[in-house]
């Protein structure tokens, strides 16, 4: 290394061939002194939340643009340990605070990294945005502690709230309708698979203004993904004029290999002497969740 470790001002040079043997990875770092940085750090306290304690409404009095990132915990050169998935919904809505009326922004769809980001080009000065931090798996060892930053061009301000997962369910539904255009089922129904990164999500709209549906998602033959509903095969009752995240998979070890298939069994209920009337959720959705 050139020049001698004892300088401080943090340059060094080496032959590429070397430095493909050192690191893996490189992480680049925008900096501007004339931005504005915010930072605040939150966790995942136990291995029954896909969600943090908070998530955070920011305010652009002024039009800026802004890079949100999650950072998760990393030891500088250990090798050890595994990255949890991570996701993000930016949103935003009127400063009334009607979470039923968000907006599509942005979406950051899971990845097991240590450093991820999303841009977002804030013009909204009328509306308040929503920051919204999630993972698709439990954490079954200790708290997962993460650094939200953002680093905008203008001042925003920023506030945590208690997390509502009924937040981010509206905001999840919106992202994965605005990814793709879904799969007409029946008049009014449509499927959207969407598949981002390393993560599946599979979602069902039923905007028929009286028919019920009945469906099952196979996903039997996939390898290396853990389903968000703990199986790989779900059966679920859709009323009319409903969404429900039917599941989402994300991959276990994305280094070691992963496959994700599914297929689906579709019908309508015919009334309430059909069978399939009363079968509800199996398995059985939590009080709270991503799918309820």
């Amino acid at each position: 290394i050139f020049p001698p470790a004892n300088t401080a001002h943090g340059e060094f040079w080496m032959s590429y061939t070397d430095f493909i043997k050192r690191f893996k990875t490189v992480d680049v770092c925008k900096e501007d002194q004339s931005w504005n940085l915010l930072t605040t750090t939150d966790s995942f306290h136990n291995h029954q939340n896909v969600v943090p304690s908070q998530y955070y409404e920011l305010r652009v009095p002024t039009s800026t643009w802004m890079f949100v990132s999650l950072i998760q915990e990393t030891q500088r050169g250990s090798t050890n340990g595994r990255f949890r998935d991570l996701g993000m919904v930016v949103s935003t809505i009127p400063h009334d605070g009607r979470v039923e009326s968000q907006t599509h922004c942005e979406h950051m769809w899971p990845q097991q990294k240590a450093i991820q980001h999303v841009e977002v080009l804030a013009t909204q000065s009328s509306q308040t945005y929503l920051v919204l931090p999630y993972s698709l798996t439990r954490n079954e060892v200790s708290p997962l502690k993460y650094t939200l930053a953002i680093y905008s061009a203008n001042p925003v301000s920023i506030r945590p709230k208690p997390y509502d997962v009924k937040v981010l369910r509206i905001g999840l539904v919106l992202s994965i309708q605005q990814a793709i255009t879904g799969e007409s089922l029946a008049e009014g129904v449509k499927l959207y698979t969407v598949t981002r990164e390393r993560a599946t999500f599979v979602l069902l709209v039923n905007d028929h203004p009286s028919q019920d549906f009945w469906i099952e998602l196979d996903g039997s033959a996939s390898t290396g993904v853990e389903p968000y509903r703990g199986d790989l095969v779900t059966k679920d009752v859709i009323p009319a004029q409903s969404k429900q995240l039917l599941n989402a998979f994300v991959a276990v070890d994305p280094a070691a290999g992963f496959r994700w298939s599914c297929k689906h069994k579709f019908r309508p209920i015919n009334g309430v002497n059909d069978p399939r009337a009363h079968l509800g959720h199996n398995p059985e959705l939590p009080p709270v969740g991503l799918c309820n």
